[in-house]
């Protein structure tokens, strides 16, 4: 069988921007922020990164003493400082570290630098000679980017010698920017993809359902009457417009508006649509999408799960943890051997990184989980077609007596969760039956 790789579409596609002497990162040169609000749009993705943060991340490293170390002016410690790698490293697959040497060219401080701000800068050959920072590549502050803004600084080369050359270059220790370190693909100074890549449209997929089921929610759930009147000039303003308009969302479900005309022949028609009952075929693309996200971070399941208090989770999640350890033994591993070669002359020490324990999942963190599982199915049921229906079953028992007006208030707050007061609006004209034996 052959393969035609003319049809494989690269994840990311090298375009140098020579005005600006970079490789830009993808065609857009937007990948890190790009991949970063696809995420930040999918609840299970989300979870999914910060749960495979923290494990990289562990508990900071086994030598405390060694983890306050102050590695820069600003009070920061090595331990602040591996967090913030861990993060970009979870996130982008990648992380960058600036130093600042003295006149002798000898390390003196370190600092991170915020991942996606980074892009390869390129000679006349096209090689990575430096790493450019600057604050706004996707042009969301100014529309175009102020080469004068851009930081250029050298790729990080510790040798004293060659760090002199580079003060003198600079015009003195006063102009020197210091060198950055740059873990790109392999380690190399390279964009890497980031860790959940191959599954960007799954985790876009996911969003767009949550999409979905907003839109339903706050459109009178779904679009069940067509309401066509007679008469009127097509642009004309009319109040009755904006009085339609007050009656949608979940709000105002199943209220009634009432309409006064002067003549039978003025009467509007509400013309009703037949709906196709999507429940099922969204719950599946919702739970398939959702496995593919967690797969690809080999996250256990009892991980997203959990529900604080229930029966054997305690020894779940001691063999989660335990699994999960050794699935990101390897990014611990390279954040060891990174900070080793890096700092092993500046500070010494182990590097070692503590890996997390059962103690360190706060049950704070389980209970907002469970919390936000709850909300979640509230969401869904309320703009499924059957909480709908189950909703105006609801009206019905209270107006033949077999419901109670508070007990369907508490109904629709615990279960939909509504508010309160909306919950009351719901249930606004609905009575219960006069029982004759009360009065």
């Amino acid at each position: 069988m052959r393969i035609d790789v003319t049809k494989i579409e690269k994840r990311i596609v090298r375009r140098d921007d020579k005005s600006l002497g970079i490789i830009n990162y993808d065609i857009d040169n937007a990948y890190p922020q790009r991949v970063v609000d696809i995420v930040n749009g999918s609840g299970v993705a989300k979870m999914c990164v910060d749960i495979f943060y923290k494990f990289i991340n562990g508990s900071g490293f086994f030598d405390s003493v060694l983890g306050q170390k102050i590695v820069d002016g600003d009070r920061l410690t090595l331990d602040k400082l591996l967090r913030k790698n861990a993060f970009d490293f979870a996130n982008h697959g990648g992380f960058a570290i600036h130093f600042n040497y003295d006149i002798n060219g000898q390390k003196v401080g370190a600092s991170a630098i915020p991942f996606a701000n980074c892009r390869i800068g390129i000679d006349k050959e096209k090689q990575p000679v430096s790493i450019a920072v600057y604050h706004d590549w996707t042009r969301i502050v100014e529309k175009r980017i102020d080469r004068t803004k851009i930081d250029f600084i050298n790729l990080y080369n510790p040798d004293p010698e060659t760090v002199k050359d580079e003060i003198i270059e600079a015009g003195g220790i006063e102009l020197y920017k210091g060198q950055v370190y740059y873990h790109g693909a392999g380690g190399e100074v390279v964009y890497p993809l980031a860790y959940y890549d191959s599954e960007l449209e799954d985790i876009e997929t996911d969003s767009q359902i949550k999409q979905f089921k907003y839109r339903n929610i706050t459109g009178s759930f779904m679009a069940s009457h067509m309401f066509v009147r007679y008469g009127q000039e097509e642009g004309k303003e009319d109040p009755m417009v904006e009085k339609l308009k007050t009656f949608q969302g979940a709000d105002n479900f199943n209220r009634l508006m009432l309409v006064d005309v002067e003549t039978p022949e003025q009467k509007p028609e509400l013309i009703p649509f037949t709906h196709q009952n999507n429940d099922k075929l969204f719950e599946y693309h919702e739970t398939s999408t959702q496995n593919n996200i967690r797969k690809v971070f080999a996250i256990p399941t009892v991980f997203l799960d959990a529900i604080a208090g229930s029966l054997g989770l305690s020894s779940q999640l001691d063999d989660a943890v335990a699994f999960y350890n050794r699935m990101t033994g390897d990014e611990r591993a390279v954040l060891e051997e990174t900070y080793g070669y890096l700092f092993g002359d500046m500070i010494g020490g182990s590097f070692r990184i503590k890996q997390l324990t059962m103690s360190d999942i706060a049950v704070v963190d389980l209970d907002a989980e469970t919390a936000s599982k709850v909300a979640d199915a509230q969401a869904q049921l309320r703009g499924s077609v059957g909480g709908v229906t189950a909703l105006i079953a609801l009206q019905q028992s209270i107006s033949g007596g077999f419901t109670s007006v508070p007990a369907g208030v508490a109904m629709l707050r615990e279960i939909y969760g509504f508010s309160t007061e909306i919950a009351n609006e719901m249930l606004q004209g609905v009575k219960e039956p006069v029982n004759p034996l009360i009065q």
